[in-house]
């Protein structure tokens, strides 16, 4: 069988920017992204106490709200030049290494900051990972030792995680990490 061969592709430069504006932190180190990232969901929900009244509408009272979810698709194609086996091993080694701690971490370690195009008022935030799943084609590229999948398709499942202080500082700090903004803009809600 032959070397193979790889094509190196060619980005525009707004493509370029997009993914450039899009910044991913974790204990590991920055994530690097092929493409931009794109947001798939982006949830909060309410939870209520209802209570039934005969013929009626329930009266309900708001009890609590959840944290801000979001997830993110990320794709990588190897395309044997600036994105090789290598460099995309190490993108995923980044993203699912979020979860390892040794004995001597701390919860500062589990702080990712997350800026998104559009989302967010264009500021970072600082969050946790809810879950990575990567997904690869059945496509292998390269020989040997070498081999990797062509495509490598990552979902990743982020929450808001501040010290509890509402929007912009209203109320008090719950959770009291080093790392966590103490509250976020309107912007983020």
């Amino acid at each position: 069988m032959g070397a193979m061969i790889f094509m190196p592709m060619q980005y525009a430069q707004h493509d370029t920017a997009l993914k450039d504006s899009f910044i991913l932190t974790t204990n590991k180190g920055d994530v690097k992204f092929q493409f931009c990232p794109r947001v798939q969901s982006d949830e909060r929900h309410g939870v209520w106490d209802e209570v039934q009244s005969r013929g009626r509408e329930p009266f309900a009272n708001f009890m609590e709200t959840s944290a801000r979810k979001f997830t993110i698709s990320i794709t990588y194609i190897c395309d044997g030049g600036q994105w090789s086996n290598k460099t995309i091993a190490t993108q995923l080694q980044n993203l699912r290494g979020y979860y390892l701690m040794d004995s001597t971490a701390s919860a500062p370690q589990l702080v990712a900051k997350v800026q998104m195009l559009g989302i967010g008022g264009g500021s970072p935030m600082t969050c946790r990972f809810i879950a990575t799943n990567v997904k690869y084609s059945d496509t292998l590229v390269g020989n040997g030792n070498d081999a990797f999948p062509l495509r490598t398709d990552v979902t990743l499942s982020l929450a808001l995680w501040t010290r509890g202080g509402g929007v912009s500082g209203s109320g008090g700090d719950v959770v009291n990490i080093d790392k966590l903004l103490g509250s976020v803009g309107k912007d983020w809600y």
